[in-house]
């Protein structure tokens, strides 16, 4: 990613134990701070990566596209989390 970015990391998997205990395992988030434009999607420049950190050796997660809209109009499938938020 390129731009304006803002970062946090979360250690909830090591606060939870953790892969057999505590093993210092945490999650590093990078997004931008706006959303993706039309020609970005178009050409897979994604807007927001997730980062798993394993014993001090750090992969990418997933990652996907930034977006203005929150909510959906319940049409999308029951596997994703999310909710009608025009109620």
């Amino acid at each position: 990613m390129t731009g304006t970015v803002a970062t946090f990391a979360d250690g909830t998997l090591d606060e939870l134990g953790g892969y057999q205990g505590a093993c210092g395992c945490s999650y590093y988030y990078v997004t931008k701070l706006r959303p993706s434009t039309p020609e970005e999607i178009k050409n897979n420049v994604y807007g927001w990566a997730v980062y798993n950190n394993f014993g001090g050796t750090a992969s990418l997660l997933t990652y996907g596209f930034t977006t203005k809209e929150l909510g959906n109009d319940n049409q999308n499938s029951l596997s994703t989390y999310d909710e009608n938020l025009r109620k």
